[in-house]
């Protein structure tokens, strides 16, 4: 079985991309997201969270990037995924041209 591990950072990639869909496992029309047993599963998903839309931008198009999407990411593995209890992009920080996230585990 995999050891449990944290994956959070910007991935410069999108949730329609083909390489989202290698680290988290392709959509079945039936069933929905086939996770593997040893593979990543996106937090923000997992606790409910559209793919997209705007409460999700972690790189606003108002920043220099001037990508408004979300490629920032938290992902784990399914044992982590199974503890998650929240997930929050602060849409008001400044600093970076990446809003920060926020993900609470419970013990």
């Amino acid at each position: 079985m995999p050891s449990a591990a944290l994956l959070i950072g910007d991935f410069n990639l999108e949730p329609v991309s083909k390489e989202y869909e290698q680290l988290v496992g392709p959509i079945d029309n039936e069933y929905g997201r086939i996770t593997r047993i040893d593979g990543l599963v996106d937090i923000w998903t997992e606790l409910g969270h559209a793919l997209d839309g705007p409460e999700t931008k972690t790189c606003p198009a108002n920043k220099p990037s001037n990508t408004d999407t979300r490629i920032d990411y938290c992902f784990t593995t399914t044992d982590l995924a199974e503890k998650a209890v929240s997930m929050h992009v602060d849409q008001s920080a400044k600093g970076s041209d990446h809003q920060p996230i926020t993900i609470e585990f419970k013990a």
